[in-house]
């Protein structure tokens, strides 16, 4: 469903890769499977406990949303917790308290930066 591509920088997923929270566990515990995502792990360990930035919700939110079907079925059949109205609702609510905060997401290795409210443009669809 990511098109053999890591969801943080867009390159093919070859050698070691990892399973990420989306949302990292470290704001909100829940192994909901549509917060799953492929990453290479240099990617996955830059990112390490930040929210992803815009362009990457915008991402996330998109492979979500054209592959529901097909993830809801392949989540099931793994017998994987999955609810996708809960892991848009937590995203959303996760990235409204970091605009609040001025806190800063991750863009890309060594790169933070304050979140903006752009964010909230990736879930009108």
């Amino acid at each position: 469903v990511q098109k053999g591509e890591c969801l943080y920088c867009r390159k093919p997923l070859t050698g070691k890769m990892q399973v990420d929270h989306f949302v990292p566990w470290s704001r909100y515990p829940a192994d909901l499977g549509h917060n799953f995502i492929l990453a290479h792990d240099k990617c996955n360990n830059a990112k390490s406990d930040f929210l992803a930035a815009e362009n990457h919700l915008a991402a996330w939110v998109e492979r979500n949303q054209e592959h529901q079907t097909e993830l809801q079925e392949r989540l099931v059949a793994a017998a994987l917790p999955c609810d996708m109205t809960a892991s848009v609702q937590i995203a959303k609510w996760i990235y409204q308290q970091t605009e609040k905060a001025n806190g800063q997401v991750w863009v890309e290795e060594k790169v933070l930066r304050h979140l903006g409210p752009g964010w909230a443009r990736c879930f009108a669809a």
